[in-house]
């Protein structure tokens, strides 16, 4: 019996036998009989291309010497008769504007996509899908090179591909324009034909890098959400502006609650809105993490998680494994009862270089003591260009309504041109409008009531009214005209956490055994500093949360014209999951 491996040696040998002959036949040339071959020219030997006919010395020259270091002109290679050797021969002026003026010539021609001058000969570059190129000799005659990899060549073509070229024109297919309808996704985005074929482009898949692993992710980014406007709500009954990051305080309390037990334990779940299994939770938050750190963005966005331990006091490994393993929060211990200071200062060097600077003392003097057990920290940066960015020379001073019959001044930029098409939408007097940050990925959605005063839209603000406004917005012309603003907030939260729900914590009730397996601790401050930057060219932000942990003994359709010159909210947000990154209010711009 014949093995397999014989058949398949066989096939093998017969392939290549094949190819053999049909490389030996391609190379001969028909007479005009068509069954006799003239001889073949002698292959030149060691002595060089002389030992050919005089006709196919340069060809040979050309062959020769293939890749090899030429002067910088255009020019051939060819046999000088009288040393006997190959020579490169740049050519003369007169004869490469002869050239030019043939290969110009070219340039008209039907399916021509660019033309070249390569020494002297042209070569005309199709536009057809795999048409090639179409090589003109000096004497008139032409050879076509389709595309194909330099091994499988003829040496013509390969010797006519070599060499300097000089473009001498170009032809650009005329953009068509396509029909101006639109396709509008299940999230929400709006679809325009593109391309040569004016097709519809595939609707993003939101959600897609976070849920591949984790079903709940999605359900982390909701929960994130709904504590963001719960909190707006508490914090909007002060005067001024307002600027947090709902996730950098969100995340810090999840770490929290992992070592929550009890009544504590349920009082944060509702006030967090936090799933119940704590395997889908956690793997939540380290995707959802991941997601927002990934490489490679257009932007700059990253957050960071971290522990500071009291270096005698004993935690569970169980409690700290799980920060570092879903959180990425490495415990670093400190000295509260000797160098209380010291610890102070390294906590905010921490924050401070993981926000660039943007937030200094976090952690005010006083606030730690020798009874402080832990510290747990959260950082969030962002930095981004706008997609359209404004022009500093549009920026003018404009006045912004601050309340009735009040105005101040602040720097207003526009956008007014053409180009300026932006996804906006009108719903239950308000106005919607989202500025992309370069990549696309990030965006900010400002929301401005239609006429002046904030709390009617204050107070139907919610996760479902939100999604069912930003459902209704479609790309579109707009004036754009926002102030540029600066903010630096500042917030100790006990008392709004506590108005939420979550009173045990802060009490004398607390239990966080799932810390250090005692009844000892509680949380004696929840701190938050938040900082952005709103110019022409883009949005710089930032946001930093401390969650104090003590002994409990130490307590206490036309083209709309969307101008933003009175008090607005904004968000900005992951656009591929809807993270509400961060959310504030202007009320008044100039005011830090």
């Amino acid at each position: 019996m014949v093995s397999m491996r014989s058949v398949i040696a066989g096939v093998v040998v017969l392939a290549a036998l094949a190819l053999l002959a049909y490389v030996y036949m391609g190379s001969l040339k028909p007479t005009v009989a068509g069954n006799v071959s003239p001889p073949t020219s002698p292959k030149p030997t060691v002595a060089g291309c002389g030992s050919l006919p005089a006709p196919e010395r340069n060809a040979c020259c050309e062959r020769m010497n293939r890749g090899k270091p030429v002067p910088q002109c255009a020019g051939n290679w060819k046999y000088d008769n009288k040393k006997g050797i190959c020579a490169y021969e740049c050519a003369q002026a007169e004869e490469m504007e002869e050239t030019r003026e043939k290969a110009k010539s070219e340039c008209n021609k039907e399916n021509v996509a660019a033309v070249y001058v390569c020494g002297k000969n042209i070569q005309a570059v199709s536009s057809l899908l795999g048409g090639g190129s179409r090589y003109i000799r000096a004497d008139g005659s032409a050879v076509n090179c389709p595309i194909v990899a330099p091994a499988y060549m003829t040496p013509e073509c390969k010797a006519m591909s070599k060499g300097k070229c000089e473009l001498i024109c170009e032809n650009k297919p005329e953009p068509r324009s396509c029909p101006e309808d639109a396709r509008i996704c299940p999230d929400g985005t709006v679809l325009t034909r593109t391309g040569p074929n004016c097709e519809f482009p595939e609707c993003p898949k939101a959600q897609e890098s976070v849920n591949r692993t984790s079903e709940t992710a999605g359900d982390v980014v909701e929960a994130n959400n709904r504590f963001a406007l719960d909190l707006y709500r508490q914090l909007k009954a002060g005067e001024g502006n307002i600027f947090y990051s709902p996730w950098s305080i969100s995340v810090a309390l999840a770490m929290t609650y992992e070592g929550a037990r009890g009544n504590t334990r349920a009082e944060m779940r509702n006030v967090l809105y936090l799933p119940e299994g704590d395997e889908a939770r956690r793997t939540a938050y380290k995707d959802v993490l991941a997601q927002i750190n990934k490489p490679g963005k257009k932007y700059e966005l990253y957050t960071a998680n971290a522990l500071w331990p009291h270096k005698d006091y004993k935690f569970l490994d169980s409690y700290l494994n799980v920060i570092k393993e879903y959180y990425g929060g490495e415990a670093t211990p400190l000295d509260y009862v000797m160098k209380t200071e010291e610890a102070r200062q390294t906590i905010n060097g921490w924050v401070e270089d993981q926000t660039k600077d943007k937030i200094k003392d976090l952690i005010g003097p006083g606030v730690l003591n020798p009874l402080t057990r832990l510290v747990l920290t959260n950082a969030i940066y962002f930095k981004g260009k706008w997609v359209m960015e404004f022009d500093k020379k549009d920026t003018v001073p404009m006045d912004f309504r601050t309340g009735p019959g009040k105005t101040v001044k602040a720097d207003m930029m526009s956008l007014l041109s053409e180009d300026a098409r932006f996804r906006y939408a009108e719903a239950d007097g308000l106005q919607l409008l989202e500025l992309p940050y370069d990549g696309k990925e990030v965006s900010m959605l400002i929301l401005l009531p239609r006429k002046d005063g904030i709390e009617p839209l204050e107070d139907k603000l919610t996760v479902e009214n939100l999604n069912e406004w930003k459902g209704r917005m479609t790309e579109q012309r707009v004036d754009v005209y926002i102030p540029k603003y600066k903010l630096e907030t500042e917030y100790s939260l006990p008392k709004e956490l506590m108005n939420l729900g979550m009173k045990e914590a802060f009490t004398r009730d607390a239990d966080f055994s799932g810390m250090d397996g005692t009844k000892y601790l509680y949380i004696k401050d929840v701190i938050h500093k938040a900082y952005v930057d709103v110019n022409e060219e883009g949005t710089e932000a930032a946001a930093a949360t401390a969650v104090i942990i003590a002994l409990k003994s130490a307590m206490p359709e036309r083209i709309p014209e969307f101008k933003a010159d009175h008090p607005f909210m904004f968000v900005i947000e992951d656009t591929a999951t809807g993270n509400i990154l961060f959310i504030g209010k202007v009320a008044d711009p100039g005011s830090a």
